[in-house]
């Protein structure tokens, strides 16, 4: 017997280190052949929903402008190019096929499945789209900007710095609060949609933080992290910046900050971004930032300076008795625009003694080591001494703790931790004194407007300013960026009121205690290690702020911080707070982000506390009440809601919870005044009392949500299973008098949603979202009581609310057939968002009225700015009725998807019996965006009788899949269009793009588009001419074209090619169209001579889609300028080798294969490519299946830093040892989805055994189902730089490499980044083969599972004992299901199994 378990443990060891899915065998393929088929078809069917719902989602971002993410548009071409095509050939193969064939179509489907399956989970983006650069504080004029006449000149050297295409880094430079910023951020609002596409702005500050100047940009290019690390980080950023013309502004750089740590591509990267730089110092300028040219700022010249002062004062500084002494206090401010600001901003309308008196303490001597501005500190120290109370100074020196863009929530937090303002109880009465406060110091202009209403700013001069006052008068001390000589005087520390470790890493080691009995506030941010008795002397402590820290439980000399009222533990990795319960006195924890997994249940002994923030705290578990009840007593370490109940004073609640039932019935829910409560799968929403519920059964509003409901501002609601009628089972008919947002979504058997009887008042918005079933806001005995006939979903008995809509989104309501009646559409007078989608029964949204109490002819929408109508597959008009309607300030229009679709507003056709989609109607003076998609029935856009003018202010226009569309506009509306940027025509049935129109003259029409600087004409078969009769275009601006060869020739007018001297073949005047072209994007390559070369060669970014002549290479040496190449869908059969002679060559820095077909390899001798490598800084391979790898000479990717190679289904190695070694400028590689391929580094024959890769600092292998190792040959490798790996989805890797491996930098394995996940086990070989066999386990235990199910009831104890010795986890498994089992029949499963 012992013989055979040594065998079982033997063979179950073996399995169990080689076995990653089930073992296949003959036997089990042809019986199970049919399943595998029908899990294929399964997940097929899924995927394409999946897909489905991507593309929805890539359709609506389109629609506002955003731009889609690189790897969801690579998914989309993915599932359509390479799955769903091979899998709909696989299951025509099955249906053919003879039982013989059958095993292989077994495993064949079984291959195609995990493809699928994998391809399902790649596809759960959580986010498809980003905005476009934010508009921020650089598109309205700056405020406070002035023109002074001294600096015009400053200002247009700089603005002439900009447009030098050999310029990249300009700088400014002066004393603080001269100006700096100020100016920069004027010509950064002046540049920004005419040199630069985009322009953000970050502030740097002297203690420089990569990470947060990387967050400062993302904010302004709409992007949000997903990479963790400032080099993932770095790397998107890069990416992203390189997409356009970029303007980077860096505002007070201190010292050399390394643009390439950042993220910002520069130089011969980029040519596109520029960074415009602001510094105190010259040097810093000149020599640590590499700036070309440099501009500098100085004081204002006395009549400037005293102008300033004027316009700031007031007229009162005029009088005759106040001027003198004005001007006295005008000239105390040295010119200083700061200074000036500020003393007479807080002067303004003074009386004359207060004049006197602010020149007599402006008089004083000022700090004389305060950065050599004595006049703006003087000036600043006054106006700090000037306000009006001490807690308003203190508010003010708080703001300089928190410094540039500070929350105002943090100010709120901290003024109630400290106590500071007298008669201030509540979190409510905080929050109201605080922005009084701000506003206040705003208007005094000690502080400045930030990007958002929830954040502040202060002025570098001001900050500094208060700093120096906060450390002289108050005993507070911020270190930024050095520690001060007081920081080792232990007198001195056991004063301090404050302090603020900003950057930590300063600070080589913290004391083993703290002596500062008087200290009342302590910051520190970072994973700084806390000595365990750091805080045991400063029991005066009662505001305690943590950022970012990592320790599994919090230091135990908290527990004498008895005096604490302010925790916050933020984006800290922390999982034991138990001690919390000691902290009698605490009114504020804030555990937002927080790695805390439990929520102890001494929270229960916090009764002083009001503000509890669990806000994206991931990984805690609240268990319920019910759950609560079964634990022992010894066990329940983790609390349910029902602690709260013990909390009197809680106010302000944050939190995400599981299930409903969690809230509990009684005494805290009352005392909120503050929540955002978040059940089920919402995320957190910013708004102040936000109930989100997501129930999977009917509503049972009991343990304390209806109290919280009748607080509620904002209600979203999913789910809803069984409930038809959704506020009067919610609510049971009481109001809701707070409720200014309602969302209800996914409610499968919601038909009604009464309120007429239900208190709405403040009723601003409403989200209908996938109601297939919902009929009308009036129930079904409200309906029969009024009309038989069916009635619009909005109707005046129910609707009496209508009138204070802002927003109205409907969407996937499959049962509406009507909106509105024109009356209610009259209503409608604050609606400012409305969006109608997917309802497919929809016949009107205006349904004309038998009979109308007031006969109007005019409906008019006052305030709509936004209106959205799509995927409607029956309706016809937007409104039925003839009558007019007038949309004043509509500035965005959408309609699409709708295939009935005829025109606006029903009316007869015109004399040539064509509907026109826009008639003379209706009236849309503002519109700025237009985009018109997949309308069949429509065959004219717009009527000829609209006035001129009426389109004057359209930015964009995108027209396409209009098949019977015949023209685009009239020669009127294309003649007056003066503010077009963007315009896109694409598979359309259009002849002529501008058509002559009635009664046109005879004569020459000149067309100028003088804004265009994107032009897209595409698929347009039909296309004869731009228009028939004689004319020029002029395209004066136009950067970026899409288009074929054939509509190119059309584009540009054919009254362009002119007969000159010698020539008997027309030529383009080039230079007199499309003179600043840099972008042309060319489908379907093919004859081009017919162009001269002038047009080409400004282009810096040049792509083919489509095409396979041979002559593709020879063309793009005409492209002198070219930066960017991209070649999709090219078939390179007859692609012929390069001469010997190849010429000038451009210098090629960015290069993509996008499913290019027959090509083998990258590179061979003599070919085009060879001399393109050679300068490649990015190479991008995707989707080209007939690669075997990257294979190339010893010169080529020497320059590369970035190589991305997805989806190649015959690649088994990336690169040869070879290539690696000379990759030296390598910093990012990604694999992904190469099904086939066993290891990165293949075999490189007789090669040096050492192999560094000396700049690698993130490497991403995701999806590669048969990769084995990294390399499996024994070379030594070197990664000195690497800082972040991430291994997603490669079941079989098992070891990095089989050689000596160094990689110095390496902390961790990342593994997934929905959820976060990490690993590390010392080195990298071992965390991989600690996840292998964790892997492996998890297979095991599946599989054994199924075994169990399928009959197995229970295995013997000796079979136990051989398992247990070599894999515990797997026995412990085995024991649980055998212990589970009814059955005692003992079987020896695996051993048959294996």
């Amino acid at each position: 017997m012992e013989f055979v378990i040594a065998i079982v443990g033997s063979i179950v060891a073996k399995a169990v280190e080689y076995t990653i899915s089930p073992i296949k065998n003959h036997v089990k393929y042809l019986s199970n052949h049919q399943k595998y088929v029908e899990t294929l078809k399964n997940r097929a069917n899924r995927l394409k929903d999946a897909r489905d719902g991507v593309q929805h989602s890539v359709d609506a971002a389109k629609r506002n402008g955003e731009e889609i993410e690189g790897d969801v548009d690579k998914w989309l071409s993915a599932v359509d190019k390479m799955i769903l095509e091979q899998v709909q050939k696989m299951i025509q193969d099955e249906e053919k096929a003879k039982k013989k064939t059958r095993y292989k179509l077994s495993l064949k489907a079984e291959e195609e499945a995990k493809a699928v399956a994998e391809l399902l989970e790649h596809g759960k983006f959580e986010r498809v789209s980003y905005r476009v650069a934010s508009q921020g504080i650089v598109v309205a004029p700056v405020k406070g900007y002035e023109e002074f006449e001294s600096r015009m000149s400053i200002l247009n050297g700089i603005m002439e710095a900009l447009k030098d295409d050999s310029v990249s880094v300009v700088g400014v430079h002066g004393m603080g609060g001269i100006g700096k910023t100020t100016m920069v951020k004027e010509i950064a609002r002046k540049v920004k949609g005419k040199l630069f596409d985009s322009v953000v702005i970050a502030t740097v500050t002297q203690a420089i933080n990569i990470e947060k100047i990387q967050n400062q940009i993302a904010d302004f290019l709409g992007l949000k992290f997903e990479e963790q690390s400032m080099v993932g980080k770095a790397f998107r950023l890069r990416e992203r910046l390189k997409e356009k013309r970029i303007l980077v502004v860096l505002d007070d750089i201190w010292e050399k900050l390394d643009i390439e740590e950042v993220g910002i591509p520069l130089g011969d990267e980029h040519k596109g971004c520029k960074l415009l730089l602001t510094s105190r110092e010259l040097n810093v300028l000149l020599n640590g930032m590499d700036a070309q040219k440099n501009f500098p700022i100085g004081v204002l010249n006395e009549k400037e300076a005293w102008d300033l002062f004027k316009k700031m004062a007031g007229d009162c500084v005029e009088s005759c008795d106040l001027k003198p002494i004005a001007m006295e206090v005008a000239k105390k401010c040295a010119g200083l625009p700061i200074a000036i600001a500020t003393v007479a901003g807080a002067l303004r309308n003074k009386r004359l003694f207060e004049w006197k008196n602010a020149l007599r303490e402006l008089e004083r001597t000022s700090s004389s080591n305060f950065m050599g501005i004595n006049a703006a500190y003087s000036a600043i120290e006054w106006i700090f001494n000037y306000l009006e109370s001490e807690e308003v100074k203190l508010t003010f020196l708080l703001c300089s703790v928190i410094g540039h863009n500070g929350l105002v929530e943090d100010l709120v937090r901290y003024t109630l931790g400290l106590g500071l303002f007298d008669g201030v109880y509540t979190m409510e009465e905080a929050r109201n004194k605080v922005l009084t406060v701000v506003a206040n110091l705003k208007a005094s202009a000690l502080l400045l407007d930030s990007y958002n209403d929830e954040r502040f700013d202060i002025h570098d001069v001001v900050w500094d300013a208060a700093l120096a006052i906060a450390l002289k008068d108050y005993r507070m001390l911020v270190l930024r960026d050095h520690v001060p000589k007081e920081w080792s005087d232990k007198e001195k520390i056991n004063s301090w009121s404050l302090i603020s470790l900003r950057c930590p890493q300063i600070i080589a080691n913290l004391p083993k205690e703290m002596e500062c009995s008087g200290l009342s506030f302590f910051h520190m941010a970072s994973a700084v290690k806390i000595p365990p008795n750091f805080f045991k002397q400063t029991k005066g402590l009662k505001v305690l702020d943590l950022f970012r820290m990592q320790f599994s439980s919090l230091p135990k000399s908290i527990i004498h911080l008895t005096d604490l009222r302010m925790l916050c533990l933020k984006e800290s990795a922390v999982d034991d707070i138990t001690v919390i319960g000691e902290l009698k006195n605490l009114e504020i924890l804030d555990l937002a982000k927080s790695g805390i997994k439990e929520l102890p249940k001494e929270m229960a002994q916090l009764t002083q506390l009001r503000l509890l923030d669990l806000s994206w705290c991931r990984e805690l578990e609240i268990i319920s009440p019910n759950e609560k009840e079964g634990v022992a007593e010894n066990e329940k370490k983790n609390a349910s809601l029902d602690e709260l109940n013990n909390l009197p004073c809680l106010t302000t609640l944050d939190v995400h919870i599981s299930d409903a039932q969690m809230i509990p019935k009684h005494r805290f829910v009352e005392t909120l005044d503050k929540y955002v409560i978040c059940v089920g799968d919402y995320n957190s929403h910013e708004c102040l009392r936000t109930l989100r519920l997501t129930l999977c059964t009917n509503i049972h509003l009991d343990n304390g949500l209806k109290m919280l409901l009748i607080k509620t501002e904002a209600l979203y609601l999913e789910g809803l299973e069984g409930v038809k009628n959704v506020l009067v089972e919610l609510d049971n008919g009481k109001d809701l008098p707070h409720l200014k947002r309602l969302h209800i979504k996914n409610g499968m058997h919601v038909q009604y949603i009464t309120m007429n009887e239900i208190g709405v008042s403040e009723l601003c918005s409403i989200t209908l979202e996938n109601l297939p079933q919902l009929i009308s806001f009036c129930s079904q005995d409200e309906r029969c009581s009024i009309i038989s006939e069916p009635l619009p979903l909005f109707n005046k008995q129910a609707c009496h609310w209508i009138t204070n809509l802002r927003s109205l989104i409907i969407e996937g309501c499959g049962k509406l057939e009507h909106l509105l009646s024109p009356s209610l559409a009259r209503s409608l007078v604050q609606l400012q968002c409305f969006k109608i989608e997917n309802c497919k029964c929809l016949r009107d949204i205006i349904l004309i009225e038998e009979i109308e109490e007031e006969r109007e002819d005019v409906i008019c929408f006052p305030r709509l700015n936004s209106l959205c109508i799509g995927g409607l597959p029956n309706l016809i008009f937007f409104s039925s009725g003839n009558h007019n309607i007038e949309f004043p300030l509509l500035e965005e229009l959408w309609i699409g998807h709708c295939p009935n679709f005829i025109e606006f507003i029903s009316q007869s056709s015109n004399e040539s019996g064509m509907h026109a989609l826009f008639s003379e109607k209706v009236a849309f003076p503002k519109l700025e965006k237009m985009i018109i998609q997949k309308l069949r029935n429509v065959k004219m856009m717009f009527h000829n009788d609209f006035a001129p003018g009426s389109f004057q202010n359209l930015r964009k226009i995108r027209v396409e899949g209009c098949g019977s569309l015949k023209n685009l506009f009239p020669v009127s509306i294309a003649k007056d269009l003066p503010q077009l940027e963007d315009l896109c025509i694409t598979n359309c049935g259009v002849e002529k793009i501008v058509s002559k129109g009635e009664g046109a003259e005879e004569q020459p029409v000149r067309f100028e588009f003088p804004q265009v600087s994107s032009l897209e004409v595409t698929s347009l078969k039909e296309l004869k001419c731009f228009y028939e009769g004689q004319h020029t275009i002029v395209w004066p601006l136009l950067k970026k074209l899409k288009t074929d060869c054939s509509a190119l020739l059309k584009i540009v007018a054919s009254e362009h090619l002119r007969l000159i001297q010698g020539n008997e073949q027309p030529v383009l005047l080039v230079e007199e169209v499309i003179p600043n072209l840099e972008e042309l994007e060319l489908l379907n390559f093919g004859d081009m001579e017919q162009f001269p070369p002038a047009l080409f060669q400004d282009i810096k970014v040049f792509e083919v889609r489509g095409g396979s002549r041979s002559s593709i290479f020879p063309f793009v040496r005409r492209f002198y300028n070219l930066d960017s190449f991209k070649l999709c869908d090219f078939d390179f059969k007859y692609v012929v080798s390069c001469k010997r002679d190849v010429g000038t060559l451009t210098p090629i820095r960015n290069l993509m294969l996008d499913r290019a077909m027959n090509l083998n390899h990258i590179w061979r001798k003599d070919s085009e490519f060879d001399h393109i490598l050679s300068n490649l800084q990015k190479l991008e391979v995707w989707g080209c299946d007939d690669l075997i790898n990257i294979t190339v000479s010893s010169s080529s990717l020497q320059n590369v830093t970035t190589l991305d190679v997805s989806f190649c289904q015959m690649m088994t190695n990336l690169v040869t040892p070879l290539v690696v070694k000379n990759l030296v400028q390598l910093t990012r590689m990604r694999v992904m989805f190469c099904t086939k391929m066993t290891e990165i580094v293949g075999n490189g024959g007789d090669f040096p055994q050492t192999i560094v890769v000396s700049k690698l600092k993130c490497l991403e292998l995701s999806y590669l189902r048969r990769l084995k190792s990294f390399c499996s040959r024994n070379y030594t490798f070197s990664f000195p730089c690497l800082e972040e790996l991430f291994v997603e989805r490669c079941p079989r890797l098992k070891t990095f490499t089989e050689g000596v491996l160094s990689t110095p930098q390496l902390r961790r394995v990342k593994q997934s980044n929905y959820p976060e996940k990490w690993s590390w086990a010392s080195d990298i070989n071992t965390t991989l083969q600690q996840l292998y066999t964790e892997k492996v386990q998890e297979e095991v235990e599946m599989q054994v599972k199924t075994w169990l199910a399928r009959g197995a009831s229970m295995i013997t104890l000796q079979f136990f004992s051989a398992i247990s010795m070599q894999q515990p986890r797997l026995s412990r498994a085995l024991h649980a299901e055998a212990a589970s089992s009814s059955s005692q029949q003992a079987v020896f499963l695996l051993i048959f199994y294996f």
